[in-house]
């Protein structure tokens, strides 16, 4: 549904913010939209100004731990 495609894209939106904000850089290159189910449409997301990839498949989602810092 639409409404879903717009609440990830204005949580992109936010995390796009939240980088230049905190001086972040992130490598947009390796962001990628990953579809989950059949008969998704064909919806652009996008990280700032640019497009992200799609892909039907990812063999590592390169998701880190972070350490506490406490």
């Amino acid at each position: 549904m639409s409404e879903g495609w717009d609440a990830i894209q204005k949580d992109l939106d936010k995390m796009e913010t939240w980088a230049c904000v905190t001086l972040t850089k992130l490598n947009k290159a390796e962001c990628k939209v990953l579809h989950l189910s059949w008969g998704n449409p064909d919806y652009q997301c996008r990280l700032g100004d640019e497009g992200m990839e799609r892909s039907s498949a990812e063999k590592d989602l390169g998701v880190l731990g972070m350490k506490s810092w406490t």
